[in-house]
Parts: C-alpha cells; structure tokens; sequence
C-alpha cells in the first residue's frame, strides 16, 4: 500500500529547501514559461488551495479565497507554511470525508491526498532540474500509480454529458519494471457541458487494465513512463506506429502542467 502521505511530505520538503537554494529567476527547463519563483508559488499556491477544502472540508471551490503571491525572496516561506498546512490537514482527516474535487469520481479526502502526492512529486522534479540540472529517483510503486493516474484520472475518460469517438486506432502502455500495463483506445469527445453551455470536440482516449494487441506499444520504466506522460523526461520506447506515441503526449500536455 503506497503511504500518500509520506511520498507528499518527503517531496515538499524537498522542493522547499531547492526553491530556497536555487535563484529566484532560474529557468525551470520542464515548465520553459517559469522561473523558480513562478514555480515555487504554483505549489504554495496549489497547497494552500487543497488544504483550505480538506480544512473546511469545502464542498464548492468558490468559497476558497485567493492566495496573493508575495514578493520573491518571501515564496519560500509561503511555501513552507502552506505545505505544512496540507499535510496538518490530511493528517487530521479521515480518507473518507467528503471533499469538493473537479473530477466526478473524486469526492473525498483520499483523492485529494493521492493527487497531491503526484503533484509534489512532478514538482519536486521540475525544481531539482532548475537547480542541480537532475531529479533523483522516483520511488517506484509512486510511479506506477502515478502512470494509473495520468491515464485513468487527469486525461483518460469523459463527463457523462460527453459521446466519444473511437478512431479505430488502440496504443499499449507497457512497463519494464513492473506487470502492470494499459490499453489505450484513442478518438474524440464530443459534448456540450450542462454547467457551462460549451460545445467540445476535442481529441482524447479511452483507457482500460491490461494492455494487449496494439498499433504502438509504448514502453519504459515506472519512472521513466510517469515523467514522459507528464513531460519530465523522454525514455521511453516505441514499437509500431511512433507517431502515436506524439498524439499521446499531444493529449497528455492539455490536462497536465
């Protein structure tokens, strides 16, 4: 059983003591449009947002009130406060108290605390390529979940409002260190949301266990396999048709940051 809670707590303090390290305008070269102060105030920012809702618990995002981002040379200490909260806040829950989250399936504390120890660890990442120009390991079982995630929860699917088009076009998610593996069925998702009005017609997927059969077999690492879908890296093989291993990511860096 992966403790969520620890892998969060670990990679905060990790990402805080290199935000306070590195240069404020250091380039983050995952995140081109960042410099390391933009990216220590996105996950202040991100972790003040969550505690608050864990806190209330808040069932409508609305009613969290906006963070104001600080002078530079005071983002660290935001930071540092605000990753504290978080983890006060998960701790003093229970997983399953009810919680607003943006995904249909997400209604309580426990994904909260799953998303959030994904979201540390890509930005641990980000910020130890800005400042030492190399992440350190990934623990394994985080990234197989984190690959689950990536696929299952932040892009894979859609809203009950929405049809999706197959395209007739399936990829394979295999990983080299771990069985388990995913099978990809790749079209449109075409809707118009109930809450907003808007029409959508945009490029997705399907995801289900189990790869099989596939028109590309795409391959890596845990690790490897979790920083690709989320740009991190690019260590991956690709059998068959190499195009779709673009298309996948394409999709991927639309739900992603």
């Amino acid at each position: 059983m992966i403790d969520y809670l620890e892998h969060l707590r670990r990679d905060s303090l990790r990402f805080g003591e290199l935000v306070r390290a590195g240069s404020a305008d250091a380039a983050v070269p995952s995140c081109p449009e960042w410099r390391v102060s933009d990216l220590g105030f996105h996950l202040a920012e991100v972790q003040y947002f969550w505690a608050s809702i864990v806190e209330g618990p808040l069932l409508d995002p609305g009613d969290v009130e906006e963070l104001q981002r600080p002078v530079d040379a005071e983002i660290s200490g935001l930071f540092d406060a605000q990753s504290l909260r978080l983890v006060r806040a998960l701790t003093s829950a229970t997983p399953e108290d009810q919680c607003w989250t943006w995904h249909p399936d997400g209604t309580t504390v426990s994904w909260v605390l799953r998303r959030q120890a994904h979201e540390a660890l890509i930005h641990r990442v980000d910020a130890e390529l800005a400042v030492v120009g190399a992440s350190t390991a990934v623990d394994r079982s985080l990234a197989v979940d984190g690959v689950d995630e990536v696929l299952a929860v932040m892009v894979g699917g859609y809203p009950s409002w929405a049809d999706f088009e197959h395209d007739g076009t399936s990829i394979a998610i295999r990983l080299t260190d771990d069985p388990a593996s995913w099978q990809l069925s790749t079209g449109r998702m075409k809707g118009t949301s109930p809450n907003t009005g808007i029409a959508y017609d945009l490029e997705g997927f399907t995801v289900t266990p189990g790869a099989k059969d596939a028109d590309a077999t795409i391959t890596a690492s845990a690790a490897g396999m979790d920083l690709w879908l989320w740009g991190r890296g690019n260590d991956i093989a690709v059998v068959g048709d190499h195009t779709q291993a673009d298309r996948i990511r394409r999709i991927a860096a639309e739900d992603t940051q």
